[in-house]
């Protein structure tokens, strides 16, 4: 106290300079392929006083959408784009704070997935996963079947099933081309009919016969 009532009298004043603080733990969020996520993030001043700053970002993958700010409490929003991406992928960056108290430096973590169908027995994520479906409840598996999101659950190294499901797919996605769809791609065999006796003779008379068939399946 005696140093702070002898700067008084010297003319030396001091004062509290803000800081910034981001209120988040840490920067780190979900990016679903070829979408788009937008998310935000907040800054605090430590003191009372407001904070005037611009935030910026060198990802070519973020687009700031709040630029500015002149708060106590500043919501920063943003976007990022899933564009060119791939699972399993982490991308890295740093928004870059430059305000009255200083710049700051904010690191995040964009970590990426894909749109995955959900089900009864969890999400589908692979060609077996939707085999499965199919034998335990064929109308909810017609269902993913018919998303546009289904393609997901094609990797690396099942092109071929991917080209195999537009062509069967090409005009409709019902029952019977996802009963085609499973054959070829050998998850399903073809369903295949026979009689008993598959020659007959009969003998034209004046009485209508009856005769049975065993059809097998």
């Amino acid at each position: 106290m005696r140093r702070k009532i002898q700067n008084i009298i010297r003319g030396t004043f001091e004062y509290d300079v803000p800081s910034l603080i981001l209120t988040e733990e840490k920067l780190d969020f979900p990016v679903i392929e070829n979408e788009t996520y937008t998310g935000s993030f907040h800054l605090k001043s430590s003191t009372d006083e407001p904070v005037r700053g611009i935030v910026t970002c060198e990802h070519p993958n973020v687009r700031i959408l709040t630029e500015e700010f002149d708060s106590e409490l500043a919501e920063i929003r943003f976007e990022f784009s899933g564009d060119r991406i791939a699972e399993g992928e982490t991308q890295k960056g740093i928004f870059v704070v430059t305000s009255s108290c200083g710049e700051y430096l904010f690191p995040f973590r964009a970590r990426i997935s894909r749109h995955y169908l959900s089900s009864s027995i969890g999400k589908i994520k692979t060609i077996n996963d939707f085999t499965n479906l199919c034998n335990l409840n064929w109308d909810e598996a017609l269902k993913v079947f018919s998303s546009r999101f289904f393609c997901n659950i094609f990797h690396e190294n099942e092109e071929y099933y991917k080209l195999l499901y537009r062509a069967v797919t090409y005009q409709r996605r019902t029952s019977h081309e996802m009963e085609e769809f499973l054959i070829a791609v050998g998850r399903k065999k073809r369903c295949v009919f026979s009689v008993s006796q598959p020659k007959r003779t009969y003998t034209v008379r004046d009485k209508a016969i009856h005769v049975s068939v065993d059809v097998s399946k």
